[in-house]
């Protein structure tokens, strides 16, 4: 494209950035409110979050009263049924009761007052009776000769109560041990069954305590469950309270932008969407216009230049000319010259091809050292394993002829004449497997009698040597009576023992359920004392580093963005340990984190420069600042340094804010047109001049 062109065509666009200007300027002035969300967005959108956050927890917390609730239902049923099955388990137990009673009573009746062992005791004694009598009756002839007031010949008694005439009746006894027998058996068989049903009564009680024991357990977690429900309704209610007090809050906070919330069709969701869209599209448009106008000072800057640079070329264009000629006639004489030297050949098929021979002669070359390679370490590899081949063969054969000259040894002095009569003679592999098989299997059953024989032995001795007892048939009765009541007590105790691990293993359940009841606790404690330590204090220090703390974050983000026309070498970053410290990231040192105190006087300069623009992109709504003065700071700039400075200076001019600059610096003198001059006089007094200026200060 010509000059003349170019300058068409940025006069061109000049005047359609003119009016794209005029177009945006008109936006921004039109939503000049929405400038507000800039600052206040992020306390919207915490309010937002904050909004969600609560739905959230209100949904998760119905769910939560819905799942109690059932459990409460569920548990309630439980309970009724438990009542239920106590009620039957009484019942059935008080008819076994009753059994039981009449059982006692049956057996009082039949024996009359006495004990059962008495009974046996009369029994034995008629038995004993029965023996002496069958011994009178035996000694008939003895008792014949027998006289009252006379001697015994045997005891000496003159008393003969078994005398002639006065042998008791066998008969007698006889009928008086049938019926004490029956008795007994009668006794016997009423004890059984009230045996049996205290059994069956010492079973309902275990089933009476453990429904009991459920009882309890499901009352106190009906009690727990709607301590639990009153707990959650109360948290829902807070709240849905806190949801529509920020709703609420939200709105006021927006009534001043043409309305873009209303309570009745409230949607966080959507709102967010539409503020950060009418943020967005306002910074959009702040943006588009800075770079408008900084397009229209380069289409501007572009048409002085191309008007300089046209009469330029046109006093270049005739010298040009000249030099033009004179270099196509060296180039007709170079091209006659190429011609001589190398004729009608192209130079570049030329040395394409002699390079295409030289690298397939590399290649064999190449290829056939490889294959030489290959091959010399198969020979080597061949080598040595023939000379291993070999060393194993002799050392194969001396043991060989070793071996040999043993067996023709043996062979002479065995039966056999030659060695084929030996190999004839030998039994088949398969035959000596089963006389071997065979042999083991015999000496297996040998140890295994031989064992058993031992055991016999051991036992039969310790048979022998064991003394069962001495004791009489009455003495044993009477321990073995002694050993059931110990018996039947120590079943109590172990039934008794079982009762308290049981009730001990659920206690155990129950504790451990309240460990993790209060350890859920502690964790949910210690998640406020958290939040307690980061933002709560006494005198409201901690909350009110971490509120400016938000403020100083959003100031270097504007800082930043300032920062990023004047260089790109740093970034500006919060310190982690002092939340209101700074420090930079040098992109020149591969992203290195230092301090802002290590920076030169220029870089310090910028910094700080940027730091005030960007505090001044944070005004309120009500206050706008419009004004920036700076004092000194230029000198420590270089000249590269110093036209960035001024650059971003003009651009906030542009914008409508009003600089100030005070400086002693020369350089700046010149490049500013508006100056205020301070001139020192005689008598600590001074002169400033200047526009508006015409006092004098002293």
């Amino acid at each position: 494209m010509s000059e003349e062109d170019q300058l068409k065509y940025y006069k061109t666009n000049y005047h359609l950035l003119q009016q794209e200007f005029n177009a945006v300027e008109t936006y921004l002035h039109q939503h000049q409110a929405d400038e507000w969300l800039l600052s206040g967005y992020a306390g919207i959108e915490t309010q937002l979050e904050r909004l969600n956050t609560i739905q959230h927890d209100i949904t998760g917390k119905k769910t939560e009263k819905q799942v109690c609730i059932s459990r409460f239902d569920t548990t309630k049923q439980a309970l009724k049924s438990i009542n239920e099955e106590i009620k039957h388990i009484s019942q059935k137990q008080s008819q076994v009761e009753h059994s039981i009673q009449l059982k006692q009573q049956e057996l009082e009746t039949l024996l009359n007052g006495r004990l059962v062992r008495e009974y046996l005791a009369e029994r034995e004694a008629l038995y004993r009776e029965m023996v002496l009598l069958q011994k009178i009756s035996d000694l008939e002839s003895e008792r014949a000769s027998l006289e009252d007031g006379k001697p015994c010949p045997l005891c000496g008694a003159k008393h003969h109560p078994y005398a002639m005439g006065n042998i008791p009746e066998k008969n007698e006894c006889e009928k008086k041990i049938a019926d004490l027998s029956i008795l007994i058996e009668k006794t016997n068989l009423i004890v059984e069954d009230l045996n049996k049903q205290e059994q069956i009564k010492l079973k309902y009680h275990n089933e009476q305590v453990e429904a009991e024991k459920k009882q309890i357990a499901l009352s106190g977690e009906c009690q727990q469950l709607e301590k639990e429900c009153s707990v959650i309704n109360t948290q829902l209610s807070c709240w849905i309270q806190e949801y529509e007090d920020v709703k609420q809050s939200i709105c006021d906070k927006l009534k001043p932008i043409d309305n873009i919330v209303e309570l009745q069709d409230f949607n966080a969701s959507e709102l967010r969407i539409r503020l950060k869209e009418r943020m967005k599209n306002w910074q959009k448009q702040k943006q588009k216009k800075e770079i408008l106008a900084q397009q229209k000072n380069d289409c501007e800057s572009k048409v002085k230049t191309i008007t300089a640079i046209l009469e330029t070329h046109s006093l270049s264009l005739k010298e040009k000319q000249v030099e033009l000629s004179k270099l196509q006639v060296e180039l007709e004489t170079l091209k006659n010259e190429r011609h001589v030297l190398f004729g009608v050949k192209k130079a570049d098929q030329e040395e394409q091809r002699l390079t295409e021979s030289l690298a397939d002669a590399e290649l064999s070359e190449k290829q056939a050292r490889t294959s030489y390679i290959s091959v010399q370490q198969q020979l080597r590899i061949s080598e040595s394993r023939i000379s291993s081949l070999k060393t194993q063969i002799t050392n194969k054969k001396s043991v060989l002829n070793k071996k040999a000259y043993e067996f023709k040894a043996l062979l002479a002095k065995s039966l056999f004449p030659d060695e084929q009569v030996f190999i004839d003679a030998r039994l088949s592999i398969e035959a000596r497997n089963k006389l071997q098989d065979k042999e083991h299997e015999l000496e297996r059953k040998r140890a295994e009698l031989e064992h058993k024989k031992k055991d016999r032995e051991v036992r039969l001795a310790t048979e022998v040597r064991k003394s069962i007892t001495s004791l009489t048939l009455d003495q044993l009765e009477s321990q073995q009576k002694g050993y059931d009541d110990t018996f039947s007590q120590l079943r109590d105790n172990i039934a008794e023992l079982k009762h308290q691990l049981t009730e001990n293993s659920e206690a155990r359940e129950r504790v451990k359920e309240k460990d993790n009841e209060i350890e859920a606790q502690k964790n949910e404690c210690l998640r406020w004392q958290n939040l307690h330590t980061l933002i709560g204090s006494v005198d409201g220090k901690k909350y009110r580093n971490f509120a400016q703390g938000l403020t100083f974050e959003r100031m270097v983000s504007h800082a930043n963005r300032q920062l990023e026309k004047m260089t790109d070498r740093y970034l500006l970053i919060r310190d982690e340990k002092e939340p209101l410290a700074l420090n930079v990231i040098d992109n020149y040192q591969a992203g290195e984190e230092r301090s802002t105190k290590n920076l030169s006087g220029g870089e310090s300069f910028i910094v700080s420069l940027s730091l005030a623009l960007g505090l001044s992109h944070m005004a309120s709504k009500n206050v706008r600042v419009d004004s920036l003065f700076l004092d000194e700071g230029f000198g420590s700039l270089d000249e590269e340094a110093l036209d960035i400075a001024l650059e971003t200076l003009a651009g906030l001019q542009q914008e409508g804010k009003l600089i100030g600059v005070i400086s002693h610096v020369t350089a700046l003198k010149e490049r500013i047109s508006s100056q205020i001059q301070v001139i020192p006089q005689t008598g600590g007094q001074s002169v400033i001049s200047g526009y508006g200026c015409k006092k004098v200060l002293g």
